[in-house]
């Protein structure tokens, strides 16, 4: 996926668009889950669909893109760089909201690595709270509905990936362990769990130039 900002001329919103597609989005949400032991972390990078489905009310989620690494420096690395904007915004992402685990002690390494994504000019990983986390420890069960509830009766949910699809099966085999043994699903789920409910908030007046992102949420 290849994408642009522009603006709406009917509404004047600043929006998201795929230049080999057409397709219109509203924000880019990234969920990042820390390495666990010798398991890469992961982030994974979702846009959403501006249009609803006039039936359900989704808007679809589609996976932008996803990075592995079992380094976090080069985790972090590989995420700064994570759903690139192409033509005059080139170089800067397209990621608006980051979602995860804060309070994990990997975070520690986000502080030296946003000074220097500042002083290269480019936009900060400033990690949220994905929902729940921080209420304790958090199964694979806990987030699993938000994915039933795109992928059953409906199609709301557009992977892409076969290796990231792999990995919701075989995390799916074991649904009472916890979300990090699985850092690409957690990933994932942390994305349309955030997506779900926050809904997008687009500020007119933002741009690339004015927030290191195209949009505000």
């Amino acid at each position: 996926m290849r994408l642009e900002p522009y603006v709406e001329p009917m509404s004047g919103l600043p929006r998201l668009r795929d230049v080999e597609t057409g397709l219109r989005f509203s924000r880019v949400v990234a969920g990042l889950c820390w390495p666990k032991g010798t398991t890469p972390g992961a982030v994974v990078a979702l846009a959403e669909d501006v249009a609803a489905d006039p039936t359900d009310g989704y808007h679809t989620l589609r996976v932008v893109d996803y990075v592995a690494h079992a380094d976090v420096e080069q985790l972090l690395e590989q995420g700064a760089d994570i759903a690139p904007y192409v033509g005059k915004w080139a170089g800067r992402s397209a990621v608006g909201v980051w979602v995860g685990n804060p309070w994990h002690p990997f975070k520690r390494h986000l502080k030296a690595f946003n000074a220097r994504l500042t002083a290269d000019g480019r936009a900060r990983i400033n990690l949220r709270p994905a929902p729940g986390v921080g209420a304790g420890g958090q199964l694979h069960a806990d987030l699993a509905p938000y994915l039933a509830a795109r992928v059953v009766g409906r199609a709301a949910l557009i992977l892409g990936r076969r290796d990231l699809i792999a990995q919701v099966e075989d995390a799916g085999r074991d649904i009472r362990r916890p979300l990090e043994d699985f850092p690409a699903v957690a990933a994932l789920f942390w994305a349309i769990a955030y997506c779900d409910e926050r809904k997008s908030a687009t500020v007119a007046s933002a741009t690339p130039e004015r927030t290191g992102n195209f949009a505000g949420y």
